[in-house]
């Protein structure tokens, strides 16, 4: 997309990784929504596979949202057989897929 050259240049992944942070939901549903936009660039999925450590700590939130965002973003990172950082949690990409989603089962959402 168009904004991704002014995204590189603003440093937004910082920004929305920031977000992540955050204990206001809105806030953290705007970072992930961010990463979830950004992630079909390829550079811009380089660097978000060397922080999926982050991601992943939003499997554990209560928010449906930000849990079906933060699995939507493992996907697209663990589907992208030419990433080399991608490659690197493949085999980790669908235990951790199955897990969450099978956690997920047993939940109560609103």
């Amino acid at each position: 997309p168009i904004n991704h050259r002014h995204f590189a240049k603003l440093n937004m992944l910082d920004f929305f990784f920031g977000l992540l942070e955050s204990q206001d939901i809105r806030l953290l549903r705007i970072g992930l929504s961010g990463l979830v936009n950004v992630s079909s660039n390829p550079n811009f999925r380089n660097q978000i596979a060397m922080k999926v450590s982050e991601i992943i700590k939003i499997l554990d939130a209560h928010d449906t949202d930000s849990i079906i965002s933060a699995l939507t973003l493992i996907y697209f990172i663990g589907a992208d057989k030419g990433n080399d950082n991608a490659s690197n949690i493949d085999s980790d990409w669908y235990k951790l897929l199955h897990d969450n989603l099978k956690h997920l089962q047993t939940r109560k959402f609103r």
